[in-house]
């Protein structure tokens, strides 16, 4: 595949990316139901200068319904004992209980201007509550494992985007609560640069 057909895939993908209501699931989430929580939980958006392409982003919400999922999906397809597969749930737990958290994938015509990670480089990540409460990223890693581990869980992946793990905090350093009920409220990620933006807007 070139990368032009892979940009066009990806460009259908971005179109395709549901957001549909979807009730909590239990911890023993089939594979369809993982796949209709994802979609639940993710926006995606694409950014044009005329013809040239500035950036495609597809970004997931690691909600505590989508959480429970991706950990029964991820038991299922790697037949986890129980044991790894409840530590795994604490592992979701306590990042939960810390954080905000996004599976952020991005895709720019330039690999230097793809570069999520560096506080004082080129783009800023907000994460925008339903009172326009408006906080920073406290980190961004970029996320280890391999494309093809990473596009099985979430199919915006591709060769050619780079896939970063992006930590918001609960709350402000005064107390106030970022999202005082996700599941319920709107809520907003923006990316930004001199190069491009994005605002993904998420109505659960």
């Amino acid at each position: 595949m070139t990368p032009a057909h892979g940009l066009a895939a990806l460009a259908a993908m971005l179109l395709a990316v549901g957001c549909a209501p979807m009730a909590r699931q239990a911890e023993s989430t089939p594979r369809g139901d993982y796949q209709a929580i994802l979609e639940r939980w993710t926006r995606a958006g694409q950014e044009y200068d005329r013809l040239e392409t500035r950036l495609y982003v597809a970004a997931t919400y690691k909600s505590w319904p989508f959480r429970e999922a991706y950990v029964a999906e991820y038991a299922r397809i790697f037949l986890l004992p129980d044991r790894e597969r409840e530590a795994l749930l604490a592992r979701e737990t306590a990042s939960f209980e810390q954080f905000h958290e996004f599976v952020l994938s991005a895709y720019t015509p330039y690999r230097q201007s793809g570069d999520f990670l560096t506080r004082t480089g080129l783009w800023k990540l907000y994460l925008e509550g339903p009172n326009g409460l408006r906080v920073p990223t406290s980190r961004v890693d970029r996320m280890a494992e391999p494309p093809q581990v990473l596009a099985a869980f979430y199919p915006y992946v591709t060769r050619w985007s780079r896939e970063f793990l992006v930590r918001f905090p609960r709350r402000t350093a005064d107390g106030r609560e970022v999202l005082p009920d996700p599941e319920r409220d709107p809520f907003r990620l923006i990316i930004t640069s001199t190069v491009a933006r994005a605002e993904l807007t998420w109505h659960p």
